[in-house]
Order: C-alpha cells, then sequence, then structure tokens
C-alpha cells in the first residue's frame, strides 16, 4: 500500500501551526525569564527565594534604612506635645496597597487627626502648607523604567 503524500493545504497548515508554535514559545520564553522569580515562588511552594541579586539589593535597603538612636529622655513622647508632620505624605497618606491590601479610607483617620486623638498637637501651619497651601502640588517622582520621563506617585 503506497503512503500518499501530504496535499499543498496540509502543508500549508501544518507550516503555520509550527510558525505559530515557535513565536509563541519564543513570547514565553521572554516572560518566564522576567518572572522567574516568581515562577521559582509558585512552583516550589517557598516565599523565598534568594539570589545574589535579590540578597544584595535587601542587603542595601538595610543599610540605607537603619538608624541608631540614642534615648536621651525625648522618647517616648509626652501627652500634648507639639509635633509637626513633614512631606506630602503627611496629608496624601498612604492606606494601603493594592488586591487585597486596599482600604476603605472612607473611615479612617488623615494622619492629623490620628495624632490628634492620640493626644499630640500637631503644627497647623505646616499641616496647612502642605494640604492647602504652596506644598499642596509638591509630588516625588520616580524614574520610568521605559525612558520616557518620570511619574508622580
Amino acid at each position: 500500500m503506497k503512503k500518499k503524500p501530504f496535499s499543498k493545504k496540509k502543508s500549508i497548515v501544518t507550516y503555520i501551526v509550527c510558525g505559530v508554535l515557535i513565536v509563541a514559545l519564543a513570547i514565553g520564553n521572554y516572560f518566564a525569564g522576567l518572572y522567574r522569580e516568581l515562577i521559582t515562588v509558585y512552583t516550589s511552594g517557598s516565599d523565598v527565594v534568594t539570589t545574589d541579586e535579590s540578597a544584595a539589593v535587601c542587603q542595601t535597603i538595610e543599610e540605607e534604612g537603619m538608624v541608631l538612636l540614642k534615648n536621651e529622655g525625648g522618647l517616648p513622647l509626652s501627652e500634648g506635645a507639639k509635633i509637626s508632620l513633614l512631606g506630602q505624605d503627611s496629608v496624601d497618606f498612604v492606606y494601603g496597597g493594592s488586591g487585597s491590601g486596599s482600604v476603605d479610607v472612607s473611615m479612617a483617620l488623615n494622619l492629623k487627626e490620628a495624632m490628634e486623638a492620640s493626644g499630640f498637637e500637631v503644627n497647623e501651619t505646616l499641616w496647612d502648607f502642605y494640604d492647602t497651601g504652596a506644598g499642596k502640588d509638591y509630588r516625588k517622582t520616580v524614574p520610568d523604567e521605559t525612558g520616557a520621563g518620570e511619574f508622580a506617585v
């Protein structure tokens, strides 16, 4: 019995399917490389992935964030102490993250209200500067990773 050769139509379909698979594999390989740590965490069942690069970044963050304080009677602050809340973030407070970390802020106190509820006196002049005055438009900017510029946070 003689085998029938592929028809021209079947050959074209086979080439198209192979081409699509090759492109899908190339794209998948690219994104797998970008998200390899997340994929490793998900597939290994572990919450911690340590690579040399991530360990170095963590160490740098820890070193830059450490502050050694010597308490010579300044802390804890006594009730009624006058405090100044500095920076735009004091009035533009971040209450949570996104997704499952999101927060309904309709019932949340702002930082000034929380400090006053705790018995502290907040510097009204500085608060007004950031809340409604000249400082209300101050925003931190973060470089855009695409190189297109910066965006406000």
